[in-house]
């Protein structure tokens, strides 16, 4: 494990998640892309933010496409849709309709966004997870496992890529604060070397231990593990 002394970055904060359609064709190999890297994510144009009416969600969804922006150095065309739009996610799966050219960006964990919950239940994600255990879905390795407080929590951030080569960038914590937790850390430390970062996933520890209430940069993060991506 790794400790990390993470510095604020002024960015928004937000979150989201993603389908496709049963006729859509299947995405070609993308063996040595970085298309399920988080690398792979500063080549699309075309963002959409999917918000579930939780300001909190939203907010880390916002700073999750902020944060990308600002470590792609880019400036894609960003939009904000309801996972309530039927042309957004079917209402009767949760399944994502976004085109496979725009990415979208999920800030929360699956209980109020359906689409990440249709992609966790579909097996498109990298890392499965309950209450306290977080798992490699490949393997079924434990990454990361305990009790999860309102002080202490793990931020997950993966890239889901969609058979129709639809992708998803998602942030979660287990709670509340673990959410706004994933978006400091991708903020502070993804985002500053995403042009190189291979990982489709990492997991992390966060503990509320500044004396102020709720996730800020000045908590104890420590990366558990990375790995994922191509």
């Amino acid at each position: 494990m790794r400790c990390v002394s993470i510095t604020w970055l002024a960015v928004l904060t937000g979150c989201g998640r993603i389908g496709f359609e049963s006729g859509d064709p299947p995405s070609p190999d993308t063996a040595g892309s970085g298309r399920r890297a988080f690398r792979g994510l500063c080549e699309l144009e075309r963002v959409a933010i999917i918000t579930n009416g939780i300001s909190i969600d939203d907010a880390t969804g916002a700073q999750l496409q902020t944060s990308l922006a600002v470590g792609c150095s880019n400036s894609p065309v960003v939009r904000m849709v309801s996972q309530d739009d039927p042309a957004i996610v079917e209402p009767s799966t949760g399944r994502p309709l976004l085109p496979p050219d725009e990415l979208a960006v999920i800030g929360g964990g699956d209980g109020p966004n359906r689409a990440l919950a249709y992609l966790l239940a579909s097996g498109d994600t990298p890392l499965t997870w309950d209450s306290s255990t977080v798992r490699e879905r490949g393997t079924g390795r434990v990454t990361a496992s305990g009790s999860t407080t309102t002080t202490f929590d793990f931020p997950l951030l993966m890239v889901i890529e969609q058979p129709n080569g639809l992708r998803v960038l998602s942030g979660q914590g287990q709670r509340t604060q673990g959410t706004v937790a994933a978006g400091l850390w991708f903020a502070t430390r993804l985002s500053p070397d995403i042009t190189t970062n291979d990982h489709g996933w990492t997991v992390a520890s966060w503990t509320d231990d500044d004396g102020t209430l709720g996730a800020t940069p000045a908590d104890t993060f420590v990366e558990l593990e990375s790995g994922g991506g191509r």
